[in-house]
């Protein structure tokens, strides 16, 4: 009886409604985990010898087990509430972004009109699913079929209807992008180029190096979503200035810098060099910083890579070993935006939200002896 008491006294009990960060986040995050990801939750929890119960509908979690493994359990759980958040974050920048896409038609050159939003949503989905090809949706008369290609559609009567879609909110691109406008290019700066010239005065204030080449990174949908979460941020922090930090570097092989530049930074890549401030993306104030060898790794003919970039770096707070996320405002839900690693003078900066980053140039160089 005397060691089922002592056994007792070590059992300790979480309940993520009393987390600081659950009313804001992971209030929305525990009801949206799927089958799969309860599954893992709990495969980690037997790891562990602890119990994890999910109850979506009430919105809450319970870890029940020894102390420290409870608080090892909890980890596991925060990392996989903070993926659910990003997530859920980029579903809903897509949705601002859907707001901008209007599809209308007009019967006998008449002017042009909106579709309602279900059938607005389903075109475009199909369109970006096929820009050539066709669809079909059921109408409040019958079914209507549309073909992209013609641009064009015809109801159940067989009446004709011009088709068109328009992108009310055309994104705002920097004016030294080179146009037309893709959805992903590199462009070659040349030496005598001036945009050239300040990047590699930027890199130089650190760095010995002998530039091979720069090149501008020219992703719209990065871009976009870069834009826009700053945008977000600044209305948040309710003030425009000191919302991202310019510039910013970071360091990386080859590999990893394209898959940056054509998708986005990804907090998967970070463990494999640190995660001293948290499991984030780091960013350094000083490109001699990210130039080293064990951030920015040499080819065989000893060319490495960096990435300068803007983040958006808002109100931060200090970072710690394997912090999965931003913590809290003090007597508050809101998270800070990004960790560092000095609070006083920030020479390394973390943040835990894959859209917080935009790779603006990636340069290849030589260390100089």
């Amino acid at each position: 009886m005397e060691l089922d008491y002592r056994l007792e006294e070590l059992i300790t009990t979480e309940m993520w409604s009393k987390k600081a960060t659950y009313e804001k986040r992971d209030k929305k995050c525990i009801s949206g985990l799927t089958k799969e990801q309860i599954s893992i939750l709990e495969r980690e929890a037997d790891k562990l010898n602890v119990r994890v119960e999910v109850n979506r509908a009430a919105k809450d979690l319970k870890i029940q087990g020894v102390a420290d493994h409870v608080a090892a359990m909890s980890d596991h759980v925060a990392a996989m509430l903070a993926d659910v958040y990003d997530e859920f974050m980029k579903k809903e920048l897509d949705k601002h972004l859907a707001k901008g896409i209007e599809w209308k038609y007009s019967e006998n050159g008449g002017e042009w009109i909106k579709f309602d939003g279900d059938t607005n949503k389903l075109l475009e989905e199909e369109y970006c699913k096929d820009s050539i090809g066709s669809c079909s949706y059921l109408s409040c008369d019958g079914r209507v079929t549309v073909d992209f290609a013609k641009w064009e559609g015809v109801d159940i009567d067989g009446d004709e209807f011009l088709l068109t879609r328009v992108d009310v909110n055309q994104p705002k691109v920097p004016l030294s992008w080179a146009h037309p406008v893709e959805e992903f290019s590199l462009v070659s700066l040349k030496p005598s180029d001036s945009e050239y010239k300040t990047v590699e005065m930027e890199l130089r204030k650190t760095v010995k190096a002998e530039i091979k080449e720069i090149k501008r990174v020219q992703n719209m949908n990065l871009y976009e979503h870069y834009i826009l979460l700053r945008d977000q941020t600044s209305k948040k922090l309710k003030r425009s200035r000191d919302v991202e930090t310019v510039p910013l570097w970071h360091g990386t092989d080859e590999v990893t810098a394209m898959k940056i530049v054509e998708g986005k930074f990804d907090r998967g890549y970070s463990g494999k060099n640190a995660s001293v401030y948290g499991q984030g993306c780091y960013f350094a104030k000083n490109a001699s910083y990210s130039a080293k060898s064990i951030y920015s790794a040499p080819n065989t003919d000893d060319e490495k890579i960096i990435l300068q970039c803007r983040v958006i770096t808002g109100d931060w707070c200090r970072g710690e070993q394997n912090m999965p996320a931003a913590p809290c405002k003090p007597n508050s839900n809101i998270q800070f935006d990004s960790v560092v690693n000095d609070m006083n003078d920030p020479t390394i900066f973390a943040v835990f939200h894959d859209a917080a980053a935009y790779p603006e140039y990636i340069i290849k160089f030589k260390i100089l002896k």
